[in-house]
C-alpha cells in the first residue's frame, strides 16, 4: 500500500475537489490499492460505503457498485432520507465469505427500509451487485403463523413465539431463504421440525438453509421492547406493535392464530374473530384470535381501555378508549354501525363477527387498519374510520403488500368518499373544492400513482391516496356509478387466498365486466405521471333563430389524454345544459345548443375528473 503522502501527492486536486468529503475519498483511494490483497471486505470498506450512503455521495460510490451506483443503488433517492446500518450477511454454510451486503433501518409497516444485494468478489476487489428485492420470496411463502405474545409490564418488554408454516411456491425453491423481522426484537430459538436451525442475520434480515424442502415450519422465539415515536411502542397503560413483529417473507398474505396476554385490567386484541378468552389467576387475560383470511399485516393492541360495544345483526361493534367519553364512544359505534353496512351491501359481506376501533394516546400518526379492527391516533377517530374500515376488503380480502403500489389506500379514499355521497342519512355532501387540483401539477409529476408504495414519504401517499382516488371517480363518471360498483365487486370475488393483488387485476376485472378493453385510461391515468391541463379558448356565443350556440376548442397540454369531460353551461335563468365532450387530440373543437342566452360555462363542474389546474376552464359571456 502506498503511503497517505503519496496518495495525497498523487490525487491532490481529486481531494480538494471533494471538499469536505475529502477524508473518504482519501479511504477510499486506500482501498482501491489494497483490494486485491483483501480476502474480504474491511470495516473502512463497510464504513466507507455506509458514510457515502447517509451523505447520499452517490458518486463516491463508483469504486464499489458492480455498475453505476445510481442503477444498482436506485432506492437511495427515493423517499425520505434514513439513516442506515450497513452490514454483511453471511450465510450459515459460508462461513469465511459474506453473501450479502444489508442496508436496514427500522421502519414503520407499509414502508421501505430493508435493502439486501449481492456481495461480488471481482479482480478490482468487492463490489455491491443487484438487488434481492424484498419481492424475491426465494420460492418459499409463509402460509400461515401461529403466534403468542405476553406483555411484561415491569420492563415494557414483549416475549414473542411463532410456529410459521412454511410451503414453496416455485418448483425449485432457492438453497437458502431469506425473513425479515424488526431489529427491536432478539431471537432466542429458532428451530425447523423440532431441529436447532443456524441463522444469521444483519439489521432486521435473517438468512437460514432449510434442512429440507418445504413444506416445513419455523418455530421461533423472540423478545424485545418496541419504542419509536412514529407507532410501537409499550407504554404504562398501552402497548401497539405493527412493524414486522412475526417472521415475514416477501410480504405474502398469510391466515394466523394469534393468542394474546395481557396484565391485569388490561384488553388485548388482534387480527381476527376472537376465539376464546382465559382470565388467569393473577388477573392476566389471554385472548386467542383467528384470522383465516390471508392478510399481509398483522397488528396487536393492548390497553387499559374504556369499551363500548353493541350488537347489530349479530355483529358485536366496539370502541376501545384511553380516556373515557361516552358521547364519543356513541358518535362512533352510529358512524361504525352505518358505514360498515354500506361497504357489505355494496362491495361484498363483511366477513368477520367483530369490528373494533382502538384509540391510542401515545405517538401515533393518523390510523392504522388491521381488518377486522383500526388503530386510531387520538382525535382521529371519526374522520378516518370509514377510510381503514374500508381496508377490510381493500386490503383485507384483496391484500396488498406495499412492494409496488399503494392501490389499496386510494380505494379506501375512494369508497370513504362514496359513502359522503350516498352513504345515507349521516352521509356528508363535498363542497365543489378544487384546491387539491389547483395545487397538484407539481407533486403529481414526480411518480405515476402504480409506482409508489411508501407511506412514510408524503409526496407518494398525495399521489396514491388523493390522485389514485380521484382516478376512480373519473373511471366511475366513465363507466356509471352501477357499472362501478359491479367492477368493484369483480375485482373482489376474483381474489386468489394468499395472493397480492396489483392494479392490473382490477383492470383485468373492468375489462371483464365492460366487455371493454380501457388500456388506454389506465396507461393514462395510472403509468403516466402528472394530471391533464385544459384551457378554454376562442369560446364565441352567436345568437341563431331558433336559440344560441356557443363554440370553440377545449386545448389540452402535451401528454394528450383521452376523455369524456363533463361541460356545463349556466344560464341568465339558472337553468343549466350539461354534455360531455370527447376529446382525444391537443385541440377539440366544440358546438353547444341552447334556447335560453348562457351567462358562463365551466369545464368539470362536479370535479370528477382529476386535472392539474382549474385555470382557464371557466367562461363568463
Amino acid at each position: 500500500m502506498q503511503p497517505i503522502r503519496h496518495l495525497i501527492a498523487r490525487h491532490g486536486e481529486k481531494i480538494r475537489g471533494a471538499q469536505p468529503f475529502a477524508p473518504l475519498l482519501i479511504v477510499a483511494l486506500c482501498l482501491q490499492l489494497a483490494s486485491r490483497a483483501c480476502a474480504a471486505p474491511t470495516s473502512q470498506w463497510i464504513t466507507f460505503v455506509q458514510r457515502a450512503i447517509q451523505t447520499h455521495q452517490i458518486a463516491f460510490l463508483q469504486a464499489y457498485t458492480d455498475g453505476s451506483p445510481a442503477k444498482i443503488l436506485p432506492w437511495l433517492n427515493r423517499g425520505p432520507t434514513r439513516t442506515w446500518n450497513v452490514q454483511l450477511l453471511t450465510l450459515p454454510n459460508r462461513q469465511s465469505m459474506p453473501s450479502f451486503i444489508v442496508f436496514s433501518c427500522w421502519h414503520t409497516c407499509q414502508s421501505d427500509g430493508d435493502h439486501v444485494h449481492a456481495l461480488i468478489e471481482t479482480p478490482q476487489g468487492w463490489k455491491i451487485g443487484p438487488e434481492v428485492k424484498e419481492d424475491d420470496s426465494g420460492g418459499y411463502q409463509i402460509c400461515n403463523h401461529q403466534l403468542t405474545v405476553r406483555l411484561q409490564p415491569k420492563t415494557h418488554s414483549l416475549l414473542f413465539s411463532d410456529r410459521a408454516s412454511v410451503q414453496a411456491i416455485s418448483p425449485k425453491p432457492r438453497p437458502y431463504c431469506l425473513f425479515r423481522l424488526s431489529p427491536d426484537y432478539t431471537i432466542t430459538r429458532f428451530s425447523i421440525e423440532g431441529m436447532p436451525v443456524p441463522f444469521h442475520r444483519a439489521g432486521s434480515v435473517v438468512a437460514f438453509i432449510p434442512p429440507h424442502m418445504p413444506p416445513f415450519t419455523m418455530d421461533i422465539a423472540y423478545a424485545g421492547a418496541p419504542d419509536h415515536q412514529d407507532g410501537d411502542y409499550v407504554l404504562p397503560n398501552e402497548a401497539v406493535i405493527d412493524s414486522y413483529w412475526y417472521p415475514q417473507i416477501a410480504r405474502l398474505p398469510a391466515t394466523s392464530t394469534v393468542q394474546v396476554t395481557a396484565p391485569p385490567a388490561w384488553t388485548p386484541i388482534s387480527t381476527g374473530d376472537l376465539q376464546s378468552t382465559i382470565h388467569h389467576p393473577d388477573g392476566s387475560t389471554t385472548l386467542t384470535f383467528y384470522n383465516p383470511i390471508p392478510v399481509c399485516y398483522l397488528t396487536v393492541d393492548m390497553g387499559r381501555y374504556h369499551v363500548y360495544t353493541r350488537t347489530v345483526q349479530g355483529l358485536r361493534l366496539a370502541v376501545y378508549l384511553l380516556d373515557d367519553d361516552a358521547s364519543l364512544a356513541q358518535r362512533a359505534l352510529n358512524l361504525l354501525q352505518q358505514v360498515l353496512f354500506f361497504y357489505s351491501d355494496h362491495f361484498a359481506p363483511f366477513p368477520y363477527h367483530q369490528y373494533t376501533v382502538v384509540e391510542t394516546d401515545g405517538p401515533f400518526d393518523g390510523a392504522l387498519e388491521a381488518y377486522s379492527f383500526a388503530t386510531f391516533e387520538h382525535g382521529t377517530l371519526l374522520d378516518l374510520l370509514p377510510h381503514e374500515l374500508a381496508h377490510t376488503w381493500w386490503g383485507g380480502l384483496q391484500p396488498c403488500t406495499y412492494l409496488h403500489s399503494m392501490w389499496d389506500e386510494a380505494f379506501a379514499d375512494y369508497s370513504a368518499l362514496l359513502f359522503q355521497r350516498i352513504g345515507g342519512p349521516q352521509a356528508v355532501t363535498l363542497p365543489n373544492d378544487t384546491s387539491l387540483q389547483t395545487t397538484g401539477e407539481e407533486r403529481f409529476q414526480m411518480y405515476p400513482v402504480a409506482s409508489v408504495f411508501d407511506t412514510t414519504d408524503p409526496v407518494q401517499c398525495d399521489i396514491g391516496y388523493t390522485k389514485g382516488s380521484m382516478v376512480l371517480r373519473a373511471l366511475e363518471e366513465e363507466l356509471g356509478l352501477p357499472t362501478m360498483l359491479a367492477c368493484l365487486r369483480a375485482f373482489l370475488a376474483e381474489r386468489t387466498a394468499g395472493k397480492p393483488a396489483e392494479w392490473s387485476d382490477f383492470q383485468r376485472a373492468v375489462n371483464r365486466i365492460t366487455g371493454r378493453n380501457y388500456a388506454v385510461f389506465f396507461q393514462e391515468w395510472l403509468y403516466r405521471a402528472g394530471l391533464p391541463v385544459l384551457q378554454l379558448q376562442d369560446v364565441r356565443l352567436l345568437s341563431r333563430a331558433d336559440g344560441y350556440e356557443v363554440t370553440g376548442y377545449i386545448v389540452q397540454k402535451d401528454p394528450i389524454y383521452h376523455l369524456h369531460l363533463p361541460v356545463q353551461l349556466t344560464m341568465l335563468n339558472h337553468d343549466v345544459y350539461r354534455k360531455k365532450i370527447e376529446i382525444d387530440q391537443k385541440s377539440t373543437f366544440f358546438i353547444l345548443k341552447t334556447t335560453v342566452k348562457p351567462q358562463y360555462m365551466v369545464i368539470d363542474p362536479d370535479h370528477v375528473i382529476p386535472l392539474a389546474t382549474y385555470q382557464d376552464t371557466f367562461w363568463r359571456f
